[in-house]
């Protein structure tokens, strides 16, 4: 199925429609040999596009950005 959705105790989404902007989301996903899974049938969740992706979600001071003035936590 993808994104647990209100399911065995599982978060709902928030919001309920996911977009580039929020929500849960996804590039990029593959099985354990590498071959890209079919999301489509995704519920509650929204896959990035390529250029989505790259504007916003490639680097880890993009994602972190808007939490708690900047954080940039190194691995």
């Amino acid at each position: 199925i993808g994104w647990a959705y209100n399911t065995n105790g599982q978060p709902i989404p928030n919001p309920a429609t996911a977009s580039a902007a929020s929500g849960w989301r996804e590039f990029g996903s593959m099985d354990l040999s590498g071959a890209p899974l079919n999301t489509s049938s995704r519920v509650g969740g929204y896959t990035l596009t390529p250029t989505e992706y790259a504007n916003g979600f490639s680097t880890r001071a993009q994602i972190f950005s808007g939490f708690n003035g900047g954080w940039n936590p190194t691995p």
